[in-house]
Order: structure tokens, then C-alpha cells, then sequence
């Protein structure tokens, strides 16, 4: 009997120090983010406004400004919410956030990753090798140290050079090339010059003109091209090169746009071709509903990525609001009083996010 009702207090005492640490957390949210998320008292609805707040302040660079008690992130760290434990990793230091970097759930890993140094993510990497967010972030930090390598390079050169004379870009450009590869294949080429040019502002170095260098390390990558070809004598004929040329100016989004679908048949379409990922209506949205239990079941696209581009086209913006228009028009037939937009990902230029709000 004494074993039983020590057993008890043990629980008991557990479940009041997790309830303790839960309002800890709470209370120290709506101290670093003030009325911006006091939506709701419930942990969920808090944690959800955070986040939202979290993205803003970080695309526009103001990420550094908020101050959060490292003790109380870290007593939420087993938390059996997901999102609870990603909020934490957010909030908590390198040193700290780092430990999520093994956490059971995809998301809270990949945003652990954020800043984890390479090594250890490429340790997880092999522990769970289909965590596919786990390898899009390593992709991504790995393509941002490489440019900031260039850049390192490139400003290394002889005393009394200038930076931004035009060897300097020809230098800069062989050097992305050399990171990168001699390929046809040039999509890494934006994301590349554009990273280089972040590393360089936020380092406090100079300003580089990216599309001068993003035509510098095309015409490099034209020119060793054809010497190539010349080398080996592997030109084309006219008309197989016409042949060729043709099938690449054929661009999947601009036909998709083009086409004389229905509203059903463009969203049905354009979520193949952009691999959008749906999930349930946030818990946030369906209090309001009159009828909770049918609004959870629609399922609302999340995010999605742009089939064979690293960045946003005009074309692809026109695509994309294209597809919210055809959304929020099938679901207003349906009687649903909500609306679909969509945004650039926080964390990634190849991909885009969707948000839901009452009209």
C-alpha cells in the first residue's frame, strides 16, 4: 500500500511541476511578444501566434530583438506537443537548441538544424536517413558557407585591389564555379550570388551588384562550356541545337496558367505540379465554426515548392494567386467563411507557404 501511494504522489508531483512549467512558459511568451499573440490563453493558440510573430521579426531582420528566458524554454523541452518543443528550439540559443536536433518529429529537428553546426547535422542525417527537411536545411547551410567562403576568397586578393572593379567580380565568379561545379545546369546560380551578397551586407563589408555577378558567372560558365565542346569536337548540328533550345523554353507554370481549366481542375493540377503539402484547419480557426467536427476535415494547403526553380518568377506569383482565387471561390460555394493566401517560405526561396484567416 505504501509503494502504491508513493507511486501516486510521485505522479501527482510530475503532472504539477509539468503544469508549473507549462504556465511558466506561457507567462514568459506573452512577456517577449506582448498583446501581438494574446489571442487566447491556451497554451496551443499561444504557441501558434508565436510562431507567426517569430516569422515576421525574422524576414524582416528584427529577430535579434526578442528576449526570452532560456530557463523556461528548456523545462518545456519534453513536452508532448510538437510545436511546443519547435517554439522552444526557436527561442533557446545555439548551444542550447541544439539538443533538439535528435527530437522524435521532423519539423522540430529541422529548425534545431537551423543552428546546429554541419557536422552534427550530418549525423542525424544518418539516424534518420528520410528526414528530408533534415537534408534541405544541411543543403541550404552548406550553400551558404560555401559563399561566404568565396567571399572570403575573393576579398583575400592583392593589397590596394578594389573589391568591386571588374576583376574582382571575374575573380569571384571563378570562384563560385570551382564550389560549385562546370555544369549546364545553372539553377544554382541565383541562390549562389544571392547568398554571397547576404554574407557581404551582414558582415558590414560592401554592397555587390548581384546581377553583375550573376551575369559574370553565366558568361564563365558559357565560355568554358565551349571551349569544352571545342575540345572535344562535340558541337551540334543547327537544327538538332534548334531542336533542343525549343523543348527548354517550354515552361510547365506558364502552360498551367495558359490552359482553360475549371477552378477544381487548376487547384487539382497545380497541386501536383507544385507539390503542395495539405494539413487540418488549425485549432486556432475552428472555434469559430458553427460546425467544428466538418471544418476539421477540410484539409487547407500548407506549403509547396517551385518545380525547377530556386527562386520566385513573376510567372509563378501569377500562378499562385491564381490557385488561392480558385480556392477561396470553390470553397465560398461551399458555404465556408475563410480565405487562403499564400507567402514566401521564411526559410527556404524555393518553396512557399499558405495561410488561412476569416474573411
Amino acid at each position: 500500500m505504501r509503494l502504491k501511494i508513493s507511486d501516486l504522489q510521485q505522479v501527482v508531483e510530475q503532472t504539477l511541476q509539468e503544469k508549473r512549467a507549462v504556465d511558466d512558459f506561457c507567462n514568459e511568451i506573452k512577456k517577449a511578444f506582448g498583446p501581438t499573440v494574446v489571442v487566447s490563453e491556451a497554451l496551443e493558440s499561444l504557441v501558434e501566434q508565436a510562431h507567426y510573430r517569430l516569422d515576421v521579426l525574422e524576414r524582416t531582420g528584427r529577430l535579434g530583438y526578442v528576449q526570452f528566458n532560456s530557463k523556461s524554454a528548456l523545462r518545456v523541452a519534453n513536452h508532448r506537443n510538437p510545436e511546443v518543443r519547435r517554439l522552444a528550439a526557436r527561442l533557446l540559443p545555439e548551444s542550447s537548441a541544439v539538443s533538439f536536433i535528435y527530437d522524435k518529429s521532423s519539423t522540430v529537428r529541422s529548425t534545431a538544424a537551423l543552428k546546429a553546426p554541419l557536422k552534427l547535422i550530418e549525423a542525424a542525417m544518418k539516424k534518420y536517413p528520410g528526414d528530408e527537411s533534415l537534408r534541405d536545411v544541411f543543403e541550404r547551410r552548406s550553400l551558404n558557407e560555401r559563399a561566404e567562403s568565396a567571399l572570403d576568397s575573393a576579398a583575400a586578393g592583392p593589397q590596394g585591389e578594389d573589391l568591386l572593379s571588374d576583376g574582382w567580380y571575374e575573380k569571384t565568379a571563378h570562384k563560385l564555379i570551382q564550389d560549385y561545379g562546370r555544369t549546364l545546369d545553372t539553377g544554382w546560380v541565383p541562390a549562389a550570388v544571392n547568398q554571397l551578397c547576404s554574407a557581404a551586407r551582414a558582415s558590414n563589408r560592401f554592397n555587390i551588384d548581384a546581377y553583375k555577378l550573376m551575369k559574370k558567372v553565366t558568361e564563365t560558365l558559357a565560355d568554358s562550356e565551349e571551349q569544352r565542346l571545342k575540345r572535344f569536337e562535340l558541337h551540334e548540328s543547327v537544327d538538332s541545337f534548334g531542336t533542343h533550345e525549343h523543348e527548354f523554353e517550354v515552361d510547365v507554370v506558364t502552360q498551367l496558367i495558359e490552359a482553360n481549366l475549371s477552378a477544381k481542375e487548376y487547384i487539382e493540377r497545380a497541386n501536383k505540379l507544385f507539390s503542395i503539402k495539405s494539413a487540418s484547419a488549425p485549432a486556432s480557426l475552428r472555434k469559430f465554426s458553427v460546425n467544428e467536427n466538418r471544418f476539421s476535415q477540410i484539409l487547407i494547403p500548407a506549403v509547396g515548392v517551385l518545380p525547377g526553380s530556386t527562386f520566385l518568377r513573376h510567372v509563378d506569383e501569377v500562378a499562385l494567386d491564381t490557385y488561392v482565387k480558385n480556392w477561396n471561390t470553390v470553397q465560398s460555394m461551399h458555404g465556408n467563411s475563410y480565405k487562403l493566401s499564400w507567402s514566401p517560405h521564411p526559410d527556404s526561396q524555393s518553396k512557399f507557404s499558405f495561410n488561412l484567416v476569416l474573411r
